[in-house]
């Protein structure tokens, strides 16, 4: 479903209870998401990268911020190629250029179930590439 459609719902509970703490997302959850993303997206390496947590309750959480209120795409054809050679080695980055690859959001719910600011997605295939709007604005 991932490769068709561009999303996919799993479950998974984590070891970490608390995602207010960056020295423990990247100690504790970012290690124990790289096989389950290995497994779920087939992937052969994974490399994990830039976290956010986002609160839309009256009381957000400890860190978090709110979440975006708008339509957008976090990765473009000029900025997934960007990241991939930011984050890695310039012949590694350079030869899985040359492949397929994938840049992956993994979310959750970080305190409770999502009630208010829900994450809205749509299948990739209904979107025509003619429609995106490119707009230089970062919340």
């Amino acid at each position: 479903m991932l490769d068709r459609s561009g999303f996919e719902l799993r479950r998974h509970v984590s070891a970490l209870n608390e995602f207010s703490s960056d020295t423990l997302i990247k100690g504790v959850y970012y290690p124990e998401s790289e096989p389950i993303l290995r497994k779920w997206a087939g992937a052969k390496h994974v490399v994990m990268f830039d976290h956010a947590t986002h609160d839309g309750a009256q009381s957000p959480a400890p860190g978090a911020s709110e979440p975006l209120r708008y339509v957008h795409n976090d990765q473009t054809f000029v900025t997934g190629p960007r990241r991939v050679r930011d984050l890695l080695p310039v012949h590694e980055a350079a030869e899985l250029l040359k492949r397929r690859y994938a840049i992956v959001n993994l979310r959750r719910p970080i305190r409770h179930e999502v009630d208010l600011s829900p994450l809205a997605l749509c299948d990739s295939r209904s979107i025509d590439l003619h429609d995106l709007v490119y707009t230089n604005e970062v919340a």
